[in-house]
């Protein structure tokens, strides 16, 4: 399951550096890399543009 909350550094001097949720403050454990790649190819013909989400390119 997924989550589009934002998560920040909470407060260093009382909880280390632990991830939160911005808007309740919670401490999150379960985070996950996302990241989205643009890539370009082209050649002498043509050019081509693709967009691979993370969980396109994880299993490459």
């Amino acid at each position: 399951m997924s989550s589009k909350k934002k998560l920040v550094y909470l407060d260093e001097i009382r909880h280390g550096k632990q991830l939160g949720c911005e808007k309740c403050r919670k401490n999150v454990i379960n985070v996950s890399p996302r990241f989205k790649l643009h890539l370009m190819a082209n050649d002498d013909t043509a050019e081509a543009k693709f967009i691979l989400l993370d969980w396109v390119v994880t299993p490459l």
